[in-house]
């Protein structure tokens, strides 16, 4: 299977799970893609990632990946410079077909295989110079993911930084918006953290942060984006989570949190709370979708901390814009913010 992680062509592209990894992948890409184009004369190039995920592909996109998959098997460049006809399986007029493929794999340590890809709609030769050509660009690729990798990562935690969790969060937003395709944000805040560190120390906070974080990681899985907002702040994009799938996921987050142990530190004692907010239609920025999880956030905080509060936002009344909530009783409420 294959994933366009780049840019959009005319035969569409397939969803990404890792939304982070996108946004990351499209501002990286980008400009060496525009430059690959305009160096082999080609209408179209990609960086491409195969997925064990299970995804029905047209003619195109399995044209492109056999030659994906046949540069990563072979380690090199690999150009095919006329694929199948232009018909589809059941013999009627298929998309546009692409009929000229060259592909340059890599190997990046956050990101796996992956190629860079170019393709045309008409049969052409590609050089042994366009072979190595694109090798170079698939190297300047991968010097680029690693350099943003580690210009995105926060030193301490090693989870991601605000400004390329951000832009995951946009990436969501449209993806709801375009597909209705469900995500959960949620902030959460290490309780009475400066008493760690006026207590035990600076070291002793930081150690624990990065517990924190790996609890976080393990609990939540590759799925989850992670990101932390700053000092003892962090946030958790699920994509594809309804509520009711998140809220589990998230309490067992909570209770890892709450168990740790901090070596040569017995009388440190952690807890976070948690403020969550579903992506729904009246969240159409990631500003607002923010403000919902913090205002859930400050509750779990102002009703004793250590628990989970969800907040939600609906439209404004056309007359009064009021915002306004329901409880599971059909009752309006002015918070935003119900516990679990």
């Amino acid at each position: 299977m294959l994933i366009d992680r780049t840019m959009v062509t005319p035969f569409g592209t397939s969803p990404t799970p890792n939304a982070r990894d996108r946004a990351t992948d499209q501002r990286v890409s980008a400009p060496i893609i525009d430059a690959i184009r305009l160096v082999l004369d080609v209408p179209y190039a990609a960086v491409v990632f195969p997925t064990s995920t299970p995804t029905q592909l047209g003619p195109n996109a399995q044209r492109i990946a056999a030659v994906v998959d046949s540069a990563i098997g072979e380690g090199r460049p690999v150009a095919v410079c006329d694929t199948l006809g232009p018909h589809s399986v059941d013999g009627t007029p298929a998309e546009t077909p692409v009929r000229a493929v060259i592909a340059a794999p890599f190997v990046s340590p956050q990101h796996g295989c992956g190629a860079v890809v170019a393709f045309d709609i008409v049969p052409r030769d590609f050089a042994e110079r366009d072979l190595a050509i694109l090798a170079q660009f698939a190297r300047c690729i991968l010097s680029e993911l690693h350099l943003s990798e580690r210009a995105d990562t926060d030193d301490l935690t090693g989870l991601t930084r605000r400004q390329p969790f951000t832009a995951a969060l946009g990436l969501l937003l449209h993806e709801f918006a375009e597909h209705e395709t469900p995500a959960v944000l949620s902030i959460v805040d290490l309780d009475h953290f400066k008493r760690i560190n006026d207590g035990f120390g600076h070291a002793a906070g930081d150690l624990v942060l990065r517990l924190a974080a790996q609890a976080m990681r393990r609990v939540l899985g590759p799925d989850a984006i992670l990101c932390r907002l700053g000092g003892e702040e962090f946030a958790i994009a699920l994509p594809q989570y309804t509520l009711n799938m998140a809220l589990p996921v998230l309490e067992r987050t909570r209770r890892a949190i709450g168990t740790l142990a901090v070596p040569e530190h017995e009388g440190i004692a952690v807890s976070a709370s948690f403020g969550v907010a579903p992506l729904n239609a009246a969240l159409g920025t990631v500003s607002a979708w923010f403000k919902t999880a913090d205002a859930a956030l400050y509750t779990a905080k102002q009703s004793g901390r250590n628990q989970i509060r969800v907040g939600w936002q609906t439209r404004p009344d056309a007359e009064t814009g009021a915002t306004h909530a329901a409880d599971q009783n059909g009752q309006r409420w002015s918070g935003l913010s119900i516990a679990i």
